[in-house]
């Protein structure tokens, strides 16, 4: 099977890497160039690894909980459930391990090949087309009367941003002070934190909108100094700032073309399903190609399964979003109250959302341990 895969992120990967292993002739054509992976830290479930065929991949950071601070004081600070913990991993460090493995396995790659320079005849030159080039795909731009997507916006206005300050637990900070926000930090390296910052649209328009993007680290390092222990917030080329696109297809399938990832769906950061889905859309069509006769018949059994569960963690990512936007407008207004009602609403025990890839997880007392390749510390 002659398959043509558009993007090197964990959703095209994924597939290329499968359907090599199951002996596909398999090309993924790239835009950027090697080592220009952009990004901080991904996060997955300490059991996702297996789930995938991963379980060797070293490099991952376990988190240790989840906490929440406010203001510079504890609010929440949970241990790990029973039920799982979070694993994180530098983006790049992520993604060079499934490109050498894809490597291994036979894919070849084109780097700097913009999927919208594709030609005409693309779909009549390949058998199998994946869409895997994020949420501004070329291939779903290109076939968009088909796949029908819809993409509305957050409220909120966000920016990824990195600090060596270790977050050795979920942490979520919220800041009501003169630049009020709600920001996201986790550790993914041994002096690597992602940080992620959002604000209201008020607060983007009257502190952030029309500044240098250094004049607002420098400000949001001051408002953090306590939760960063004095250490800098770091930016990257692609830095800025926004609000997040909610995007859905009607059908993620059309004759031989399939959509994946970022290209066919998004869910907020807030519940860090992202990677997850992604990979999880991967196996899915993998194996609905290794099981079904011809191609039409397994991309309709891809668009029958994936469909719903796409559905429904979006639903669940669309609450969390919310959540946090509510929790931004309570900090932009001090209402120490209703941020209480929304903390208590949030983690009413230590349980986690079931997410992305769950059914493929071996239950954690099943695995055997030490078996995770992770470091703790």
């Amino acid at each position: 099977m002659r398959t043509l895969v558009v993007g090197a992120g964990p959703a095209g990967l994924g597939l290329a890497l499968e359907q090599a292993r199951a002996g596909a002739d398999v090309t993924v054509v790239e835009q950027r160039l090697p080592g220009e992976d952009p990004g901080w830290g991904v996060t997955l479930r300490d059991r996702a690894f297996d789930a995938v065929g991963l379980g060797d991949m070293e490099g991952g950071v376990a988190l240790k909980g989840r906490r929440l601070v406010m203001d510079g004081e504890i609010a929440v600070d949970l241990p790990n459930p029973s039920a799982g913990h979070l694993v994180t991993m530098a983006r790049a460090t992520f993604l060079g391990h499934m490109r050498e493995r894809c490597e291994a396995a036979g894919v070849r790659f084109r780097f700097g090949v913009d999927g919208a320079s594709l030609p005409d005849d693309v779909l009549d030159r390949y058998d199998l087309v994946v869409g895997a080039d994020g949420v501004h795909s070329a291939i779903r731009n290109r076939f968009a009367d088909a796949f029908r997507p819809t993409i509305g916006r957050g409220e909120s206005w966000f920016a990824w941003l990195g600090t060596p300050a270790r977050f050795d637990k979920l942490t979520v900070l919220v800041r009501t002070g003169d630049l009020p926000l709600l920001g996201w930090a986790y550790r993914y390296a041994p002096d690597r934190s992602t940080l992620i910052v959002e604000v209201t649209d008020p607060t983007f328009h009257a502190h952030i909108e029309n500044r240098p993007h250094r004049e607002v680290v420098e400000r949001l390092e001051v408002e953090l100094a306590a939760e960063l222990g004095g250490e800098p917030i770091l930016m990257d080329a692609g830095m800025r700032w926004r609000r997040f696109p909610m995007l859905a297809c009607a059908t993620t399938v059309w004759r031989n073309v399939v959509l994946l990832g970022d290209a066919a769906h998004t869910a907020h950061y807030s519940q860090g399903f992202g990677t997850l889905l992604a990979l999880d859309d991967a196996v899915t069509l993998a194996t609905t190609l290794r099981e079904a006769p011809d191609i039409q018949t397994a991309l309709a059994r891809y668009q029958g399964i994936q469909g719903p569960k796409i559905r429904e963690h979006q639903e669940t990512c669309t609450t969390s979003m919310r959540w946090a936007e509510a929790m931004a407008r309570a900090a932009s207004v001090a209402d120490r109250r209703g941020l209480d009602a929304l903390i208590a609403k949030r983690w009413p025990d230590n349980a986690v959302t079931a997410g992305p890839l769950e059914e493929r997880m071996v239950p954690t007392a099943n695995v055997p341990r030490p078996r995770t390749p992770v470091t703790a510390g």
